[in-house]
């Protein structure tokens, strides 16, 4: 996940250390693409900074923020620039000791010094599985969490819940009554498979959220889109696909007014894993529906609209000519109706 503001490049992910756990990170770029900035750790349990701001944790030059230096595993797959001139990210963080996986949050400011942490206080399971996969600021100046809930027995449960900008804490404390995940405090949508969301966008005063479901649609995975108002509630949801196994991975607005969508299909091609876009229009119908790849598995997980009326699409691919088979990644440019016409690797 990267963002862009103030003239700089911001990369959230995480990266496994010489002690083999994993930690999160966020990497900070300028124009030319070159790391700034002093190193700060931070843990869900353990903060690294003392209280004089002192980093009492081994620094690694090669990264600018680095959430948990522990022997637990920690994820940061989601990071935003929030309207108080902060950061705020969200994944994961485990406990070895009780195996659990906590859905977990942390804000900083932009020198990377704590605000608040979330710790352990979010929903768990005992898989990876459970974590969170994207986060907004709502119009009330707090975030909304996207997650995936692991219920076990091959049953996963799209979660969502808000967070008090001023502290971590959960908003939303009602019990979901919508899914499997019924014990668990916020929102939940679901059935009796696996349902997973991967990201969520703003749009005209609501939020749309996207993902896959095996437990409703045409067969196998199918593209979801749920449509949910300021407080996580029901309004809409729309699903889309084939037989086969069919993945939404990022949104955009489009230069229309509408929204367009990137993932990857097996069930508009010849089974293969090819680039999905498509778009619809305000009430869930299709305005374009195409693919993009060849021969081998082609997957899209970002998009963007562009200038031109076009799409940005960044991805994987095997099936670059003189590389088939082998896993590169992608850059694609489209037209306005989701034809190819350039792409880079």
């Amino acid at each position: 996940n990267m963002l862009y503001f103030d003239n700089s490049y911001f990369l959230t992910g995480w990266i496994q250390d010489i002690d083999n756990d994993l930690d999160a990170y966020i990497m900070e770029f300028d124009q030319n693409l070159i790391s700034s900035n002093d190193v700060n750790y931070y843990c869900a349990t353990f903060n690294c900074n003392d209280s004089n701001g002192n980093n009492i944790c081994d620094s690694d030059e090669n990264f600018i923020d680095s959430y948990e230096n522990d022997e637990d595993d920690d994820r940061s797959v989601a990071v935003i620039n929030s309207s108080d001139d902060n950061f705020v990210i969200v994944g994961s963080t485990n406990d070895d000791e009780l195996n659990k996986f906590f859905i977990w949050a942390v804000k900083t400011n932009y020198e990377g010094q704590e605000i608040w942490n979330t710790e352990r206080s979010l929903p768990y399971s005992s898989t990876f599985d459970n974590s969170a996969s994207s986060i907004v600021e709502t119009n009330d100046g707090n975030y909304m969490v996207l997650a995936n809930i692991d219920n076990g027995n091959y049953n996963t449960d799209i979660w969502i819940n808000k967070l008090d900008y001023t502290n971590g804490s959960i908003i939303i404390n009602n019990e979901s009554e919508l899914s499997n995940c019924n014990d668990t405090a916020g929102i939940c949508y679901g059935g009796e498979s696996i349902d997973e969301a991967y990201t969520i966008l703003p749009f005209n005063g609501n939020y749309v959220i996207a993902g896959t479901t095996r437990s409703k649609g045409n067969g196998g995975y199918d593209g979801w889109i749920i449509i949910v108002d300021e407080n996580g509630s029901y309004i809409n949801d729309f699903t889309y696909g084939g037989i086969y196994d069919d993945k939404i991975y990022s949104i955009t607005e489009s230069v229309n007014g509408y929204l367009t969508f990137c993932g990857y299909t097996r069930s508009f091609n010849s089974q293969n894993e090819d680039i999905w876009i498509f778009q619809i229009d305000l009430n869930g119908d299709l305005i374009f529906n195409k693919t993009i790849g060849g021969y081998y598995a082609d997957k899209g997980y970002g998009i963007k609209s562009t200038s031109d009326g076009g799409f940005i699409i960044s991805g994987i691919s095997q099936s670059i000519p003189g590389n088939y088979g082998n896993l590169e990644a992608v850059l694609i440019k489209t037209d306005p109706t989701g034809k190819l016409k350039t792409e880079s690797f």
